[in-house]
């Protein structure tokens, strides 16, 4: 019996279809499609650049969430255009912002007169 190995470059295996259902009446056409754009999004991010997020302490499985959670965030966009109350679906940087801060400690002390925040390690 021949047991295929994971491969360590494999990162398809870090989205699941579980992130996007948790029962059968939520396996819909829309989860699924949801599914495959993560699954797809996550497979596009080269190796050069997962190699300088990990310096940055950002793992495979940190740009996994960051796909699933962008794909979900699509969910409501893609139902106002099936709907008819959009005309297009706009895919906006809000979702990835939104995952970076709530990924990230942030207090007074990073965060300048323009309200920029200025990312450090927590050490």
């Amino acid at each position: 019996m021949n047991v295929k190995k994971k491969d360590p470059q494999d990162n398809s295996l870090l989205v699941t279809p579980a992130a996007f259902y948790s029962n059968e009446r939520d396996k819909t056409k829309l989860n699924w499609f949801l599914f495959e754009y993560a699954a797809e999004f996550n497979s596009h991010i080269k190796r050069h650049l997962r190699k300088k997020l990990r310096r940055k302490k950002i793992d495979d499985k940190k740009i996994a969430d960051l796909c699933i959670h962008y794909a979900l965030q699509m969910k409501e966009e893609i139902l106002d255009k099936l709907s008819g109350s959009v005309e297009n679906v706009s895919l906006s940087y809000h979702a990835i912002e939104e995952f970076k801060r709530s990924s990230i400690s942030i207090d007074k002390d990073c965060v300048d007169s323009k309200k920029t925040i200025k990312m450090h390690r927590n050490s």
